[in-house]
């Protein structure tokens, strides 16, 4: 009786254990494309070392969170960041659905400047004439 009762312990410490820990799962889409998924997308939770990157579908899902407050940072090469605050409860799992708007980032004006010698344009001048001969 006495290792029943011990197993049975055992057992709801494991279930209470594994209910400390939530989690956070989404989709993440393209807002100026008819929200169509983002395959390949950064997920991380700011401060921290875990994150994920989207599926073929666009979705996420980062697992055993401690409960506390988080940002999640999505990030995909040209769109903008978002960072989106979350709250995270013990056995909480919460849904966060995300749209990424392209970036409109200005590149500054390009210069071209070249330089000639006389030497080489008269070197090539004399060619074309030699061409033109043969």
């Amino acid at each position: 009786m006495k290792q029943f009762l011990l197993i049975i312990t055992l057992l709801t410490s494991l279930v209470a254990f594994a209910q400390e820990t939530g989690s956070v799962y989404g989709k993440v889409s393209d807002k100026d494309y008819n929200d169509e998924a983002l395959p390949q997308c950064n997920v991380a939770i700011k401060g921290t070392s875990k994150g994920e990157t989207t599926d073929f579908d666009g979705l996420y899902s980062i697992a055993n969170l401690e409960p506390g407050s988080y940002t999640l940072e999505f990030s995909f090469v040209g769109y903008e960041t978002q960072n989106i605050p979350v709250q995270i409860n013990a056995g909480e799992k919460k849904e966060i659905n995300v749209s990424l708007a392209a970036s409109t980032a200005k590149l500054e004006e390009v210069v071209l400047q070249t330089t000639t010698k006389r030497e080489s344009e008269t070197a090539l001048l004399l060619n074309r004439e030699k061409g033109r001969r043969n």
